[in-house]
């Protein structure tokens, strides 16, 4: 699933999917991992993959590290 944006808000991570839905994850059940080799995500375009059965935990595939900390936004609405 194509990741649009990320923010952050207190002790919850709101992930944007690409289709425009909103998902909040709290902090210890959202994961960020790269993937530098040519199966990984194009650059500036991660991908969230389900990490459980239940929806409430997933990852956030990045190309490299430093793309982790340019993306996610702290921002409390």
């Amino acid at each position: 699933m194509n990741v649009a944006a990320i923010r952050h808000c207190r002790d919850t991570y709101w992930v944007t999917t690409g289709s425009g839905r909103v998902i909040p994850y709290w902090e210890f059940n959202l994961r960020f991992k790269t993937d530098s080799s040519e199966r990984g995500p194009a650059p500036g375009k991660p991908v969230m993959v389900p990490a459980a059965s239940m929806g409430d935990r997933a990852q956030v595939v990045f190309a490299e590290p430093r793309e982790i900390s340019d993306f996610i936004r702290s921002q409390c609405e």
